[in-house]
């Protein structure tokens, strides 16, 4: 059983390790910047893929709508060539079938990826790497947003004080040997590939195999320092097969091996599997609880130390706490007669839908705008080119 460990309780640790650990970011990492995750992505494969089977127009169908969701995914849930939903393979599955064309899903990764914008998460990591206090990352995403948020952080230094990370991808491997035969850091390491790349990973024979050089540069890294896996789920085979082989490693992971999750997620198997086997192997091994990748960086923030101007620069951008300390209203007040109107018994519920036939197609989201701004009190949802609602025929109307 490998034990769990809060945000904060790992941010501590960090900030007595700092330098030590290398970073592995998935997808969930830049979910806040604004690029989609792999959930996203796979919705809207197989809502583009479902309209044309229905011959239906991608307009027609609101993926958003609850409705919708199960209608488009239970169409492919282990069914029409899909494993079923949530498999692993499930992403390169739906994204080879809806772009079969490599330079199709070259041109659809670059228009998700250049829709970002660095996060809070993303300003906290150039801190730490521009300060020096992380000297290796990879990950699978295909944005450049850590590159973009670590040239403006290195900006905010003396000259003498700047990083300058080095980025090494598919088809620049050869940046990445250099900064491990020389212990030139920083290095970004890009698993898959940069979205400006000709060569990008996606579909299941791309991920199938890692890059054998590319393979060899993240595997000796890990002999030398820990890990932090954050926003990555384990689902391609490439990468999770040269964990396997550095758990396997003698003394690989020095400080250890941290997997952040989902506070009472389910991990897949195949990840249970290596974080057990790493801790067999003599590896420190935790799973850090943490509901997302700007929570865990607004932890660690607060427990290492950097230069003010790089402090001022991540907190313009610090969410605010949920939760916050108010002062109660103290005045006299009348004790009676008091009226409360917390709660109305609700007696009957309308048992009959109005369906309204339209003229083209309209989504749930533009319908219950309409609604909106007409100021009526109505309920629809959308079915494509018909709106099933309650409430008045002439409001509605």
């Amino acid at each position: 059983m490998v034990d769990r460990v809060t945000s904060d309780a790992f941010a501590r640790s960090f900030g007595q390790r700092t330098g030590q650990l290398a970073w592995l970011l998935g997808a969930g990492t830049s979910a806040s910047a604004g690029v989609p995750t792999g959930v996203d992505m796979i919705a809207d494969f197989k809502t583009r893929l479902f309209c044309d089977h229905m011959n239906l127009s991608r307009q027609e169908v609101d993926i958003s709508d609850p409705i919708w969701e199960q209608r488009v995914l239970s169409h492919f849930d282990g069914a029409r060539g899909f494993p079923p939903q949530g498999d692993p393979g499930e992403y390169a599955v739906a994204f080879e079938a809806a772009y079969p064309d490599a330079r199709d899903r070259r041109s659809y990764i670059d228009n998700a990826v250049t829709k970002g914008i660095p996060s809070f998460g993303h300003r906290v990591l150039a801190g730490l790497i521009s300060s020096g206090q992380i000297h290796c990352l990879f990950t699978t995403n295909f944005d450049d947003l850590i590159k973009r948020a670590t040239v403006i952080t290195d900006d905010l230094l003396p000259p003498e004080k700047r990083s300058h990370l080095t980025v090494s991808a598919l088809d620049s491997i050869e940046r990445g040997e250099r900064c491990i035969s020389e212990g030139d850091w920083p290095l970004l390491v890009k698993l898959h590939g940069d979205y400006q790349s000709e060569h990008l990973k996606n579909t299941a024979q791309e991920l199938q195999v890692q890059d054998e050089r590319l393979r060899r540069v993240f595997v000796q890294v890990l002999t030398r320092f820990g890990l932090v896996v954050a926003g990555y789920s384990g689902r391609d085979d490439s990468v999770m097969d040269a964990l396997d082989e550095v758990v396997a490693i003698e003394g690989a992971m020095p400080s250890g091996l941290w997997w952040v999750s989902r506070p009472n997620e389910q991990l897949l198997p195949r990840v249970q599997e290596l974080l057990q086997r790493a801790g067999e192997s003599g590896i420190e091994v935790r799973i850090v609880d943490s509901e997302n990748f700007d929570e865990l960086a607004g932890d660690i923030e607060r427990q290492v130390s950097m230069e003010v101007p790089l402090l001022e620069h991540i907190r313009e951008v610090q969410p605010r706490p949920i939760i916050q300390p108010v002062t109660l209203p103290r005045v006299r007040a009348a004790t009676f007669p008091a009226l409360r109107c917390s709660a109305l018994e609700v007696l009957e519920l309308p048992r009959e839908a109005r369906e309204i036939v339209l003229s083209g197609p309209l989504s749930t989201r533009e319908a219950r705008k309409l609604v909106k701004e007409a100021e009526v009190w109505a309920t629809v949802a959308s079915r494509g080119r018909t709106l099933v609602a309650f409430g008045a025929d002439r409001d509605l109307e």
